[in-house]
């Protein structure tokens, strides 16, 4: 038994009225990847909001980008400047603190 989706549409209907084509589905996507580009919302909560599966923005995601090139905005480096060491300390490593997360790097 095979079951065709144009089955149900009224006589009157011309299927290619019906679905969108390739190039259609395309640019559709196009602006919906766009869109949660733009957004900054996780996977999950875009779709929620936007009534779709995480798993078809997932696909389209790679579909439309498929040399895997980030979709997410590059990292940026951040000047530092160091106003508050004494001329004794000593300078083999690094401590960063951020809220209670500590990272230490030491040098050699």
């Amino acid at each position: 038994m095979s079951f065709d989706l144009c089955d149900n549409l009224p006589n009157d209907t011309n299927r290619e009225d019906f679905f969108l084509t390739k190039a259609e589905l395309r640019k559709e996507w196009e602006a919906r990847v766009a869109t949660f580009v733009a957004s900054g919302q996780s996977t999950t909560a875009w779709c929620a909001a936007h009534n779709l599966k995480p798993h078809q923005l997932r696909y389209w995601l790679r579909k439309l980008n498929p040399k895997g090139t980030p979709t997410a905005t590059p990292s940026q480096w951040v000047s530092l400047e160091l106003n508050d060491i004494s001329p004794n300390e000593d300078r083999n490593g690094l401590v960063v603190r951020v809220g209670q997360a500590v990272i230490e790097v030491v040098g050699s």
